[in-house]
């Protein structure tokens, strides 16, 4: 494996003449297999029917009605593999965990956008942001475009680094961290022992196949809270209103990206855009219940681990 180490200056404000730039540290990581990447290949494909997608990296789909486990959908991505250069996709790994011996790729839309996560930066009136997530996830790409669209201040951080972290968060008046419960912990440790503030806001990413992390009850108290669940790194599937975060609730709404399917012992989604390879009737890893109406017009859901 090969590491490759680039100091950017990256702009984000939509205003040519508002100098918002932070410098930003970047590791790039080449796998042997593969490598994930925010990039164009060479040729276009379009998903007019699930069918002509899964072809076009050169397997079948799944038969029509069957449901589609973690287990099928790796075993046809690993397949899949020596063809994603030929199709217009983005890459990001299908595992949290660098580690994870079934580890490969999922095609996503090219230059995939972050809704939510729009929607979280003007709720929570960010104007300097910090990315605390590891890079193997490769969400720099899609923060940095939401950041930009909000005219928000990106600064990419790396948690090995922790003193560059937590000076950020004074130079740069860092009012919001876009991060994971473990790397949250280890930044408030640094910033409780150094009695410097934590920002006012905190987005954290969860991993869809654990529990829910904790989130420390002097954050949630004190300050706002986001919190999304994601299947893979830059696939979320529920995601928090602005109510759902003025509560600090631990309940979500469901993407608009899928069509649900809630069973009593399981729940499904399948794509409903025109995703690279689309998910068909793919099952979540745990069962998620409707509950109450949430005040912004959408249900509420919460979700139980076995």
């Amino acid at each position: 494996m090969q590491f490759f180490h680039t100091f950017q200056y990256i702009n984000c404000s939509n205003n040519p003449r508002n100098n918002q730039f932070a410098l930003v540290y970047i590791s790039y990581i080449l796998d042997i297999r593969f490598f994930i990447s925010m990039a164009v290949h060479r040729s276009h494909t379009s998903t007019r029917n699930p069918e002509d997608a899964y072809r076009g990296f050169g397997i079948e789909p799944i038969a029509e009605g069957e449901e589609t486990s973690r287990e099928i959908l790796l075993h046809l991505l690993q397949k899949a593999e020596h063809n994603f250069k030929n199709v217009a996709c983005g890459l990001v790994p299908t595992s949290f965990d660098p580690h994870d011996p079934l580890l490969t790729a999922f095609p996503r839309p090219l230059q995939w956008k972050w809704p939510a996560l729009q929607r979280y930066l003007q709720t929570l009136q960010s104007a300097s942001v910090m990315m605390l997530l590891p890079q193997f996830w490769q969400m720099q790409s899609c923060i940095h475009r939401e950041c930009h669209d909000v005219a928000a201040l990106l600064f990419i951080a790396d948690i090995a680094n922790t003193p560059i972290a937590a000076a950020a968060t004074e130079s740069l008046s860092i009012d919001t961290v876009i991060t994971s419960t473990q790397d949250c912990s280890e930044l408030l440790d640094y910033l409780s022992e150094k009695e410097m503030p934590a920002p006012r806001s905190w987005v954290f990413v969860h991993d869809a196949n654990k529990p829910t992390p904790h989130i420390p009850e002097n954050l949630r108290e004190t300050h706002s809270v986001v919190q999304e669940i994601h299947i893979f790194p830059c696939v979320p599937i529920f995601e928090q209103c602005g109510s759902l975060i003025q509560r600090h609730s631990n309940r979500f709404h469901t993407s608009e990206a899928y069509v649900w399917e809630f069973k009593d012992d399981r729940t499904l989604i399948t794509s409903a855009r025109e995703d690279p390879l689309p998910l068909l009737k793919y099952r979540l890893p745990f069962t998620a219940i409707q509950t109450d109406m949430c005040p912004c017009g959408k249900v509420e859901v919460e979700y139980h681990h076995e």
